[in-house]
């Protein structure tokens, strides 16, 4: 293997690291977006799970089971897909 030969093999495995580190920065952002999506996703989770905690229950059965499961169901429809 000539001294050219050597040099452009280094060259072709220089290319690869610096492509493969690229794709792990772009990958490794992508988690950090998607980890700080799932935060305020738990963290608005949080808050609703408080409230009902908070709030006192009702004497009503239709109340407990029946229409307020949906409701609350029905506010994080939107909110499933990323940004």
């Amino acid at each position: 293997m000539t001294l050219d030969e050597k040099f452009e093999a280094l060259m072709n495995s220089y290319q690869i690291v610096i492509s493969t580190n690229e794709e792990i920065r772009h990958t490794n952002k992508e988690l950090k977006n998607q980890n700080a999506y799932l935060q305020k996703q738990l963290e608005q989770l949080m808050k609703l799970k408080q409230k009902a905690l908070e709030s006192p229950p009702s004497s009503n059965p239709e109340d407990q089971g029946g229409e307020g499961a949906e409701s609350q169901h029905s506010e994080f429809e939107g909110e499933v897909e990323q940004p």
